[in-house]
């Protein structure tokens, strides 16, 4: 599906989830876990702006390439969140092979090879993964 033929609700949901504890409280955000593979194909990327959050506005951008895909994340700063994770549903079997995070070398990623589990603190993160497959 193109956006345009999704309703708002339910792109929302593809881009950004809200968890809640189990007396229904807001306690984390899972970033595009539900978008179809053939966004990310290399030379895509997907954006989100200023999207209203329980813990704030949320702006996060997913450019693919070839071989690796870049990732530009602004953490809300309203209210502090306990998780933040964010999904990387790339096409063709493609995996996360390595991963920096602000330059560094990050390895929070889930066995799945496509979760990445992120620092809470609020403020811009930046990642670059490396794929394979």
């Amino acid at each position: 599906p193109w956006p345009g033929e999704v309703e708002p609700e339910t792109m929302r949901l593809m881009l950004v989830h809200e968890t809640t504890d189990r007396r229904g409280a807001p306690r984390g955000l899972e970033l595009a876990y539900a978008t179809p593979r053939t966004w990310l194909r290399p030379h895509k990327w997907i954006e989100v702006r200023r999207l209203p959050t329980s813990f704030g506005r949320i702006s996060f951008t997913i450019e693919a390439g070839e071989s690796s895909a870049s990732v530009s994340i602004e953490v809300p700063e309203r209210a502090p969140l306990e998780t933040l994770r964010l999904r990387l549903r790339l096409p063709g079997g493609k995996r996360i092979a390595s991963l920096t995070l602000d330059g560094a070398r990050y390895g929070r990623v889930l066995a799945d090879g496509e979760t990445i589990v992120l620092p809470t603190t609020p403020g811009p993160l930046q990642l670059e993964a490396s794929l394979s497959g």
